[in-house]
């Protein structure tokens, strides 16, 4: 039996103990097999499919106990006709977004209790900090190659980052600025940024975390 044969008949049964599914290739997975797993814990899916983010994104969780979500690539552009929506994954603490999708979803369809986002290859054209200063647990932010187009993030304000303890800000090669004021993110520890050449403005409080953080 070839590989993709075993896969799909490993998924066509029901596992309801299983706890873990890395590693997948979205090109075998039917979206609706995601069901079969009410115990899942860590979900990590390459090659997504526009119908996997449909499924994730349905009113009724694919596991009520799903921590840790990695969607690394995919074989469409995520845009404005499709919607992510995680916001009824109570548990999902952990978040890494590495696919084309152009815009963030909303502030509350992000996972109410998600304390580490990682973000790649999304290529948004919108200063994500005005979506991700509102995430009420958010603990570390990282941005990684291609995830932002812009030349401008501003993460200033009163209401802004409120338990972020690390920003790492890596390979943004349009980066010209980034906007902090003594209000935001006030439990900041960690400042790591590199590999971002055109970025001349980073804010006293950022430059003194960054010293620290080497």
């Amino acid at each position: 039996m070839s590989k993709p044969a075993k896969l799909n008949h490993l998924l066509e049964v029901s596992l309801p103990y299983l706890q873990t599914l890395v590693g997948i290739d979205g090109n075998s997975l039917n979206p609706i097999w995601l069901r079969k797993f009410p115990n899942l814990r860590k979900l990590e899916v390459r090659r997504c499919l526009r119908g996997i983010i449909e499924e994730l994104s349905h009113a009724e969780p694919i596991s009520e106990k799903l921590e840790n979500l990695r969607i690394l690539s995919s074989i469409f552009e995520l845009n404005q006709t499709i919607r992510m929506d995680l916001s009824r994954y109570q548990k999902l603490v952990r978040l890494r977004i590495g696919c084309e999708m152009k815009k963030l979803p909303n502030a509350d369809e992000f996972p109410p209790y998600l304390i580490k986002l990682t973000i790649a290859y999304t290529k948004l054209e919108e200063d994500p900090m005005e979506v991700l200063k509102k995430l009420p647990k958010l603990k570390i932010l990282k941005f990684g190659p291609e995830s932002y187009k812009g030349t401008k993030m501003d993460c200033s304000g009163s209401h802004s980052f409120l338990q972020l303890e690390m920003l790492q800000i890596r390979h943004l090669w349009e980066l010209e600025k980034v906007i902090a004021d003594e209000e935001g993110m006030p439990k900041l520890k960690q400042v790591l940024i590199s590999q971002c050449h055109r970025l001349e403005m980073i804010p006293e409080k950022l430059e003194n975390l960054r010293k620290y953080s080497k």
